[in-house]
């Protein structure tokens, strides 16, 4: 626990609308082993980039070479970009092993021909910023840098993929700094505890607006104290049943990989799983 000066707390009660205790929590929750200076910086980056901490739409914490990080998901950078007055729109897509494909990125273009016979692994994918009277910018992320086969992600590749590379090209085009993408913590060796907090944030909105209520009405440390705990058992839960769903996935994935035992691509990939 950070202990903040009486004029420190005054601070960041009229700055960001937090008391000592509702700091605890916040700090426990979603900025686990910063500092008193790194927690602040937080705390202003989501003010600035208007992200609810409450609502988990920003989060970070120390990695093991003591660098603090903050995340966001793809939608965070999404509705970033959204206020831009001179956002366009964003394209995207995976690209397959048997997909006509062709990028030229220094002049902006792209074909992509879908086989739909048969489109074979998907290999990459690619996205396209679009910000008016501004030339696109266009990223790409490559499935073996970036799919490590976690959690849900493992049966969803084409949507984290694409996730990937929407959030490069989304910070590239509108400048933003600071916020790494959730999609890309795995492939950096900064993995969270909380792999799947974003979709349970997501898939149960009202548990998530009373745990916010309870967090605002809390009158002693010890009621926050009972809120955190109870996040933390969530999180607990929801981590048991992503182990269970992945070993499952890596059995099933290794047999399908094994019947395709002259696919070297497919072998690539299979050397790579745990």
């Amino acid at each position: 626990m950070i202990e903040f000066e009486k004029k420190e707390q005054n601070y960041l009660l009229k700055e960001y609308g937090y008391w000592q205790l509702q700091l605890d929590t916040i700090l426990k929750t979603y900025g686990t082993g910063m500092n008193k200076e790194e927690f602040v910086l937080f705390l202003s980056k989501a003010k600035q980039y208007q992200l609810s901490v409450e609502r988990g739409e920003i989060w970070g914490y120390k990695d093991n070479a003591g660098n603090m990080v903050m995340f966001t998901g793809r939608d965070g950078f999404l509705s970033l970009a959204h206020r831009d007055p001179w956002f366009a729109w964003l394209n995207s897509s995976e690209v397959c092993e048997n997909d006509k494909f062709e990028m030229d990125i220094a002049n902006q273009k792209i074909v992509h021909q879908m086989n739909w016979k048969d489109r074979g692994p998907i290999i990459w994918a690619y996205a396209i910023a679009y910000k008016k009277d501004c030339m696109p910018v266009i990223e790409w992320a490559d499935i073996k840098t970036y799919n490590k086969w976690s959690y849900v992600r493992a049966s969803h590749t084409a949507q984290m993929i694409k996730k990937v590379a929407e959030v490069h090209a989304l910070k590239k085009q509108f400048g933003i700094t600071w916020l790494y993408g959730s999609e890309e913590a795995d492939s950096m060796g900064m993995a969270r505890n909380n792999q799947n907090w974003e979709d349970f944030l997501t898939e149960n909105s009202e548990e998530v607006q009373q745990i916010i209520k309870s967090i605002k009405e809390a009158q002693s440390s010890s009621e926050l104290d009972k809120i955190s705990d109870d996040i933390r058992k969530i999180k607990k839960q929801i981590s048991k049943t992503q182990q269970a769903d992945l070993t499952k996935q890596r059995v099933m994935r290794k047999k399908y990989l094994k019947d395709l035992s002259d696919n070297p691509i497919e072998w690539e990939v299979i050397n790579t799983i745990p």
